[in-house]
């Protein structure tokens, strides 16, 4: 896979298709529904309320410290009117991403680890956009969720040559990025965004699969980028690694530098492990 990035997101698709895992039905109509012009709120509900479980995630994950609400949610239809439409797709998209997650079973790779350092850096980046004063904070959650999705794909379809590139890593302390390109000569962020727009997944959650390793490097969506970054990197740092990763390195760039300045960085070490524990349950 050496061509030009359009090329080398068709290969991917081409080589992978059996390994990408197809989003909940409910996740993909929520999307249909919400890219309509005259969409009702009913039909969002009604949608949701055919699915008990994920209705029962909504209000769990509503009501947890993640989103801070000042008062309880106890419908779904109060959920859409007190946090809006936007937070909603978030949280049926995050859970689907975590469900799509458990699907693959691999005795080389620690799905629960996975899965806890995504919840991780989740939280932490919706913590870090929150204090910063960021409005709208759609989309933090779920880029947090779903930033190393290519690494699961990756080892899933490859699994001896994936253990080799994360011993790799290991052995010359490098970042689990470069000891796959080392291996394979592409790595996980070129899968994740070839997958997120194979599920037709909004550009700025693609900018994150695609560039969190290296913030200056996107055109676009520089803020949201470099939020994942940092958050991906202050999760590794406190504890809540993915299994690979035995390198951190924090690039800087407007974003990050105004970050690593804020007193919500200090906060994030000393909250982190209560939000984890507030939230972890919702994701079961």
């Amino acid at each position: 896979m050496k061509s030009k990035p359009k090329k080398i997101k068709q290969e991917v698709i081409e080589l992978l298709g059996s390994y990408i895992p197809s989003l909940p039905r409910v996740a993909t109509e929520l999307q249909r529904i919400i890219s309509e012009e005259d969409f009702s709120y009913t039909k969002v509900e009604d949608l949701i309320m055919q699915d008990t479980a994920l209705a029962a995630k909504i209000l769990k994950i509503a009501n947890s410290p993640v989103y801070g609400l000042s008062r309880e949610v106890e419908s779904i239809s109060q959920a859409m009117m007190i946090m809006g439409m936007h937070e909603i797709k978030e949280i049926v998209m995050g859970t689907a991403c975590v469900d799509a997650f458990k699907k693959f079973n691999m005795k080389h790779f620690d799905i629960n680890k996975f899965c806890k350092h995504a919840l991780a850096c989740a939280v932490s980046a919706r913590y870090l956009a929150s204090n910063m004063g960021i409005n709208p904070l759609e989309g933090y959650f779920v880029a947090g969720l779903i930033h190393d999705l290519g690494q699961i794909i990756m080892a899933k379809a490859f699994p001896e040559a994936y253990v080799k590139s994360l011993d790799l890593a290991v052995s010359k302390n490098l970042t689990t990025s470069n000891a796959e390109q080392e291996i394979f000569k592409f790595d996980h962020t070129i899968i994740a965004q070839a997958v997120l727009e194979h599920w037709k997944m909004p550009k700025a959650l693609q900018a994150v699969a695609r560039y969190h390793h290296n913030p200056g490097m996107a055109d676009q969506f520089q803020q949201e980028v470099s939020i994942i970054h940092l958050s991906d990197a202050i999760v590794e740092a406190i504890g809540y690694s993915s299994g690979g990763e035995s390198y951190i390195k924090i690039e800087c760039t407007r974003v990050t530098e105004a970050l690593i300045s804020h007193p919500s960085i200090e906060n994030l070490f000393e909250e982190i492990d209560f939000l984890m524990e507030t939230s972890s349950s919702s994701y079961e």
